[in-house]
């Protein structure tokens, strides 16, 4: 990826960097029959050559970390505080900055986080919090016509956690996955170009020059989520 880079190394050893969160990607919401979207290669080389509209910053000694800049490894040394902006779009689905983790590390350069979450559900008699078995046991026989069934969600510990890193009311009760864009340039981004950047990746705004890129490397295939249980809930870092 070093190609696409306009950065020289003292430039970059010099740099605190400005961490930017996005969310989704570019053409997550495309209509249907899009089928590719900007990658991570995609996104370095329209911010840092086609577009130019700043510099990334690919530097393999520092990690942006929620607690701050860090030299890499377990044992990293704490090197300064991180510079971020959360967009407003993130801010509306209920992610601000104290969603991530304490210790997750955004790493740096160009990255797409991605998390999925879903509910496990049980069936209990209305009324109570007991399953057929158990009303049966503790009630002994029992007109089963005048018994009515519920699917409840079960709030269990992983998911009290997970909700509770959204704002309140804002955490997705449906199972689903979050898409969310990382940028770390060497300096603040003008308004203009953090505007340009913030439209192609979250409102599906159409790349300049789209000649300039490979269709191999600066794209990927869009695929969509089927809706099935994944649990977790926490973000997985770069993929």
């Amino acid at each position: 990826m070093d190609e696409l880079l306009r950065t020289n190394q003292d430039v970059v050893e010099g740099a605190e960097g400005m961490l930017y969160l996005f969310a989704g990607f570019p053409g997550q919401h495309a209509p249907l029959g899009v089928s590719k979207h900007l990658s991570v290669r995609g996104i370095y080389k329209l911010i840092d050559e086609v577009e130019e509209l700043g510099i990334v910053l690919n530097n393999e000694l520092i990690q942006f970390q929620k607690e701050g800049v860090y030299t890499p490894g377990p044992k990293g040394e704490f090197l300064y505080p991180v510079r971020y902006r959360v967009s407003d779009r993130l801010i509306e689905d209920g992610i601000s900055w104290d969603w991530w983790p304490t210790d997750f590390s955004f790493g740096c350069g160009v990255n797409l986080y991605k998390t999925s979450a879903s509910r496990d559900f049980e069936t209990v008699i209305h009324g109570t919090n007991l399953s057929e078995d158990e009303y049966l046991a503790m009630y002994g026989p029992t007109r089963m016509g005048d018994l009515v069934k519920e699917r409840r969600h079960i709030r269990h510990e992983g998911w009290i956690v997970y909700e509770n890193r959204y704002l309140p009311g804002k955490c997705p009760l449906r199972n689903h996955e979050v898409f969310i864009t990382g940028v770390v340039t060497v300096d603040p981004l003008p308004e203009f170009a953090y505007e340009r950047l913030r439209d192609i990746i979250e409102r599906d705004a159409e790349p300049k020059h789209l000649h300039r890129y490979n269709s191999d490397r600066h794209f990927g295939v869009i695929r969509a989520y089927d809706g099935k249980p994944a649990h977790g809930g926490i973000p997985t870092g770069a993929v």
